[in-house]
Formats: structure tokens, C-alpha cells, sequence
């Protein structure tokens, strides 16, 4: 089987402290095997071909792939498999999961709206995410997406909980939705870093309606790290 090894694959960000939050989540991990980091694009030396360097240089054979991604939906999970293609008869790929619908996540989600709130039981909550314009992966967005909703609703007591997403656009419609029964709508956003989406898009699309918003994303938070770190001690716990 080969030497083993953990692999983290994120998108990158032309951001450097993007990168710089990333990198001390993963000085906070503790593996058998080493870690290498790597990102799709917009990091120059840190792409997915200096991470296949990184792991021969380390003699490694057997690699635990974690899509550093808020959703299986994403159709960069696909452009990663793609790429890891090509190095199939040199690496055995193990992919772990993207964040989804964790507990982890889902308190997260809590923590933000909790924030927001002033009475719950007068509020609704909208998530908003980036959502796809394909088939599969939009099926995998609405999937996780309900599965948040479901748990969220059973942890909490506002008025309604609803998503939204960019692709395919449905935002307008569940805030004009949300406004005839809420005197305030709470928005969180499911993005892993601030951003264009997080600073721009979303408070051009809630600005004319009863709305709270922080635009706080995952990162930077602790709970990515422990569920970084869960995923490999459950890589290491299957052996």
C-alpha cells in the first residue's frame, strides 16, 4: 500500500491572508503522516502540481484528499478529481468530504444567527450560498441544503428558516417570501472566506429589505480546524 499522507485542497485566493488563515489551521493539526496543502489556482508554487511534488518528495503512496470546500456541490470538487486523474497509477486517492452539512457547520450557522438576532421568535433566518447552475452538483446544493435547514430548525425557535442561492438566482424571491411574516430577516452566508460574494453581491441583492447581516464567513474559525482534524483521525481509525 505505500507510505501514507494527508493532502488538503483548497480553491486559493489572490488574497494573501486568505492563504495565511488557511496556513495556521494546519499548523493546529496533528497527523502520523505528513500534510501537504495545495490550492486550484491563484496561489503561485502551492498548485495541485507542486503538491504532487511535495508527495513524491515524501515517498508517499496512499493520499487522504480533503476538499477544503463549503459543499459538495461545488464543480471545482470535479475539476480536482479530474486533475487527480492523471496520477492515478502513481497515487491510491482517498477522498474525504467537503464541509456540507457537519454539526460542525450547522453550529456555525447558530453561532451567526444568534449573533444577528434581537427575538427569534419575531425573525426568520435565510442562508445564502453560491449554488450551481448544473444539474448534479444543484442537486447536491439542495440536498445539503435542506439537511441544514432541517437541523437548524430543530435547534432553534425562529420563525421560519429558509436558503437561497446565486445559482440558480433564487434570493429576491425567498426574501419577498420571508418579509410578509418576519419584521426581521437574519442573513448568514455559507462562503469559506469574505469575498467578493460575501462584501458586494449579497448586500447589493438584501439592501431595500428588513434585513440584519455581517457577512461573516467560515473563515477565520477554529471549528474549520477540528473538522479538518476529525476527518483525518477518522482516516487513521479505518486502518
Amino acid at each position: 500500500m505505500g507510505k501514507k499522507g494527508i493532502w488538503i485542497i483548497g480553491h486559493g485566493s489572490s488574497n494573501p491572508r486568505w492563504i495565511e488563515y488557511v496556513d495556521q489551521m494546519i499548523t493546529k493539526l496533528k497527523s502520523p503522516s505528513p500534510i501537504v496543502l495545495s490550492f486550484l489556482e491563484k496561489v503561485e508554487g502551492r498548485l495541485i502540481e507542486d503538491g504532487i511534488r511535495q508527495l513524491r518528495g515524501f515517498g508517499i503512496k496512499e493520499v487522504f484528499v480533503i476538499p477544503l470546500f463549503v459543499s459538495s456541490g461545488s464543480t471545482h470538487i470535479g475539476e480536482i478529481q479530474k486533475i487527480l486523474f492523471h496520477y492515478k497509477q502513481e497515487f491510491t486517492f482517498i477522498f474525504g468530504s467537503c464541509m456540507n452539512d457537519h454539526p460542525l457547520v450547522v453550529q456555525h450557522i447558530i453561532d451567526q444567527a444568534k449573533e444577528l438576532s434581537d427575538n427569534c421568535n419575531q425573525e426568520s433566518l435565510l442562508m445564502i450560498a453560491h449554488g450551481s447552475d448544473e444539474d448534479d452538483f444543484q442537486q447536491k446544493w439542495k440536498e445539503i441544503l435542506e439537511s441544514l435547514t432541517k437541523q437548524i430548525k430543530e435547534k432553534t425557535n425562529f420563525q421560519q428558516i429558509d436558503y437561497a442561492t446565486f445559482l440558480p438566482n433564487t434570493i429576491l424571491k425567498r426574501l419577498e417570501e420571508l418579509k410578509r411574516t418576519s419584521k426581521k430577516i437574519l442573513v448568514v452566508p455559507l462562503f469559506l472566506s469574505r469575498g467578493i460574494f460575501t462584501e458586494e453581491r449579497i448586500p447589493a441583492m438584501i439592501q431595500w429589505y428588513p434585513v440584519k447581516y455581517n457577512g461573516k464567513a467560515y473563515l477565520p474559525n477554529h471549528w474549520i480546524t477540528e473538522w479538518i482534524q476529525e476527518q483525518i483521525d477518522q482516516y487513521y481509525t479505518k486502518e
